[in-house]
């Protein structure tokens, strides 16, 4: 099943039904979609939420995704749709935290113990679910939330500098085991930013320490061909720009993110090399 994400509430999707979960607080969801698509309220296995059948609601699965974004923002404060049009596309470079802004709300993650867990408690009176707090667009102080996306956002970059700002003057060179012809389906190319996780560095540059941080960001500096696989030059980005890719990275569907490169794209032969 595809998945969408309000923020807050979530909804499943395939070809004959769309299972959505709705928030206790965002309760009037789950009215709407009752009302105007015949939606069944099931529970089972611990798991509850409405299910919508297409043949029974008479309309497809991009009319009724459609119709619970507009529902969500009907019920959120009036600003709330111009206020996710400049946040839809910030995201965490760190895996300590996380901030999603969508038509349902905010979805925010925090540290354990993290100061804000009291202040986001205190403006929402709601409580944190492992740490996650779902914050539905009719809850949110504008002002308030401003401040602690500020703190967060700093943090945020602190813990990515301190994960790559040490090989900041590093460069990476050896086969990825790509053929040449499908460079572009990995966004290789020159002067192209590509991402590789943890395992990936684990083969080709062993002495990096392992991270809270999404992924690793290279911008690439050479590529040619080489047999079943490219000569590749990759140059570890600097902090700041670096956490912003990421950044961006994480903001896109999951279905539209590129490729990370991992342990099966490097042949165990790599060098590493810095300008220092």
């Amino acid at each position: 099943m595809a998945t969408i994400d309000f923020a807050t509430a979530e909804a499943y999707v395939d070809d004959d039904r769309l299972e959505l979960y709705v928030p206790f607080e965002q309760k009037a969801l789950g009215t709407y979609v009752k009302e105007k698509f015949k939606a069944r309220f099931q529970t089972d296995a611990n798991k509850k939420r409405w299910v919508i059948e297409y043949k029974f609601a008479r309309a497809t699965k991009e009319e009724i995704v459609a119709a619970i974004d507009e529902e969500l923002y009907r019920l959120a404060i009036p600003s709330w749709r111009q206020i996710v049009s400049m946040f839809v596309s910030y995201a965490c470079a760190s895996r300590r935290f996380e901030v999603k802004f969508a038509s349902g709300g905010i979805r925010i993650m925090l540290p354990g113990g993290h100061p804000l867990h009291y202040y986001l408690g205190k403006m929402t009176g709601l409580k944190a679910e492992r740490d996650v707090w779902k914050i539905p667009g009719s809850m949110v102080d504008p002002k308030e939330i401003a401040e602690m996306l500020k703190r967060i956002s700093r943090e945020d970059r602190e813990v990515f500098k301190d994960a790559t700002e040490p090989y900041e003057t590093r460069t990476i060179t050896g086969d990825l085991l790509i053929p040449f012809s499908e460079a572009r389906n990995y966004g290789i190319g020159p002067d192209a930013i590509v991402f590789a996780d943890y395992s990936f560095l684990k083969v080709a540059d062993p002495q990096i320490v392992e991270m809270q941080i999404h992924a690793w960001p290279f911008r690439v500096i050479k590529t040619e061909p080489a047999p079943g696989a490219m000569k590749t030059t990759l140059a570890f980005m600097d902090a700041d720009p670096g956490a912003r890719a990421v950044g961006k990275l994480m903001a896109m569907p999951r279905d539209e993110r590129p490729k990370l490169l991992d342990e099966v794209h490097a042949d165990g032969k790599w060098k590493s090399r810095s300008a220092f």
